[in-house]
């Protein structure tokens, strides 16, 4: 971290270290709850698999050991890129204290906190969103790939495997309520890893947007006793198993701007499900300031770098209902 002199004398050092973390912390975690956040030194990272998963099988005394031929997976790329933000802080405001330098310098210092975090978040939850095609246009009008390790959308009808034609699916378009909650543990019941073998995969988190309506029947499915939505009020299976991940950028465009489209979306997953990559070789950083000769302000810096992508699409389901 670095230290900024101004008139009025010590350093604001400490505070703008707080502030900036504050700055970090006040982003709701959503799309880094999906995703599973892990550190990286490397620009560039391949991620690929071979499946050994057999059942041991029955041998006579002296006979042959069973021989499991591994079965080859697909091949994810990511590569890191760089997430910036600036904002100046002009010689006036520095040098008298009427302009109020010192919550000046907080409050840049805290919004770049933020602003870091919000773009992890509005990476992670667009890549969620988008989903359903194989890729969207960012805010910086770049082109984002939503594939996964197997070239399909992240949210497919048909996931293939590479052992055989066998293929599984993460999405439909049923609403939540007990019927699609019913439908996408089916999903995940039915994953399959490169051999055609059931992986196991047990989701603890329903993601949706911030929509009242889909909210409060989530809450209600979380503690409510009697299923919420019959009025026989027969036991509610799936109190207590289930944690609720509000996505505040699942409903909007990759701007954060309203998309009443895709409010009604949910779904379920791993909570930092393994196959969602989340690779940041530099954490959130706000860097030390520096003096714009052309105009003698300061500017302030905060940088990170990171990479997102999905490897196997059997961490998560969605229903774009």
């Amino acid at each position: 971290m670095f230290d900024i002199a101004t008139t009025l004398g010590g350093q604001l050092t400490d505070s703008t270290e707080r502030a900036f973390t504050m700055g970090l912390k006040e982003v709701p975690e959503g799309g880094r709850q999906i995703f599973n956040p892990e550190p990286t030194d490397k620009y560039t990272e391949v991620f690929n698999s071979a499946v050994t998963d057999p059942a041991a099988s029955r041998t006579s005394d002296g006979g042959v050991f069973y021989l499991v031929t591994p079965i080859q997976g697909d091949s994810l790329t990511l590569t890191q890129y760089k997430v910036t933000v600036s904002m100046e802080v002009t010689e006036m405001e520095m040098h008298f204290d009427k302009y109020g330098v010192t919550p000046k310098l907080l409050s840049v210092a805290q919004g770049i906190g933020s602003g870091l975090m919000v773009a992890q978040e509005l990476d992670t939850q667009q890549f969620v969103k988008n989903g359903t095609a194989t890729n969207y246009t960012d805010r910086d009008g770049n082109l984002i790939s939503t594939t996964g390790a197997d070239a399909l959308a992240l949210f497919s009808a048909s996931h293939t495997i590479n052992a055989n034609s066998s293929t599984f699916s993460n999405t439909n378009s049923t609403a939540f309520g007990q019927t699609g909650m019913e439908q996408h543990l089916d999903f995940f019941r039915k994953f399959l890893n490169h051999d055609g073998i059931r992986v196991n995969r047990r989701p603890n988190a329903i993601f949706s947007s911030r929509k009242a309506a889909v909210t409060r029947l989530i809450s209600e499915y979380a503690v409510s006793q009697g299923q919420p939505e019959t009025q026989l009020l027969g036991d509610n299976t799936y109190r207590g198993r289930f944690t609720h991940i509000p996505l505040e950028y699942l409903d909007t465009n990759s701007s954060r701007g309203a998309d009443t489209a895709t409010e009604n979306y949910w779904g379920l997953c791993v909570r930092n499900g393994p196959n969602m990559k989340l690779r940041i070789s530099k954490p959130p950083d706000l860097m030390a300031p520096e003096k714009v000769l052309r105009t003698n302000n300061w500017l302030i810096k905060g940088q990170t770098w990171y990479a997102v992508g999905v490897y196997e699409s059997t961490d998560i389901s969605m229903a774009n209902a």
